[in-house]
Parts: structure tokens; sequence; C-alpha cells
């Protein structure tokens, strides 16, 4: 069973370019709930040499495309991710969208919550341990290989 992150992200920067963010991230699930595409910011380029999931890992930091049960108010975005806040997302997305600032809080039910913002590809006031996330993706991994 995967261990979820319940992901609050605020979006930062001019009204605009808040609202092309969120408009171009929002989405919606094949049950027709909301969610939120990381593709939609980020397209994958597919290949056979990779499977769908390690792309998504490598791409985004979580195994899927899109974040689930989404909740939109305003400039704040809540969605729940499996294993890990997809934060080779926030970085990539942040380069993309130089004008914001993406504030994010995870938090998690059997980790340590992490918190921090991502700016031009750049992570600020960071409470993220990389060598323990990079233990827990390892560990889940394993887990879904069943190995």
């Amino acid at each position: 069973m995967a261990d979820w992150a319940e992901n609050r992200l605020e979006i930062i920067g001019q009204e605009n370019e808040v609202l092309g963010f969120i408009e171009k991230f929002r989405a919606v699930d094949n049950q027709g709930n909301d969610c939120v595409s990381f593709e939609n910011i980020i397209p994958l380029v597919k290949s056979n040499d990779i499977s769908d999931i390690d792309l998504c890992s490598k791409v985004y930091g979580v195994k899927h495309s899109v974040g689930f049960n989404a909740i939109f108010e305003n400039n704040i975005i809540y969605f729940s991710t499996p294993w890990n806040t997809p934060l080779e997302f926030f970085i990539e997305a942040s380069r993309l969208y130089q004008s914001l600032t993406i504030n994010v809080k995870a938090e998690y039910y059997e980790y340590d919550d992490e918190t921090f913002s991502v700016q031009n590809g750049v992570i600020l006031n960071t409470s993220i341990d990389l060598e323990q996330r990079k233990l827990h993706r390892e560990f889940n991994y394993r887990l879904l290989s069943g190995l």
C-alpha cells in the first residue's frame, strides 16, 4: 500500500500568470473527478525503452501523470499523490513559469512532512531531507516491483 502525500500548493505571482498556470494544471479524471495533470504542464515523451511508471517517476517524481482528489481554492490547490510529492515536476514547472513562486506543503501518514518553495528551478526554504527521500522512493519502487 502506497503512503500518500497530501499536497497543498500556494501559487504566488501576477494574477493572470497564476490563473494561467492553474487553468493549464486543472484536469478531470476518467470518473469525472477534479485532478491535476502534470502532463498538461510538462508533456511526457514516451519511449519503448522505459515503462510509464518509470518515466513519470523520472520526470515528475511520482508514478502517475496526475494528482488525485484535487480541490481548487483561488491560488491554492490541494491534491494527493502516491509515495511522494512531485518535487521534480515543481522544479521544472517553475522553470517554465519563472514569474511564479510555488509554495508546497506535503503531509504524509508514515513519514515526516515536507515544506518548500520553488522559483526559477531552485528549491528555497526546504525541510526536505533528500537522502531520506531517495531511500523512501527506492523502498516503494522495490515494493511495487515485488523485489
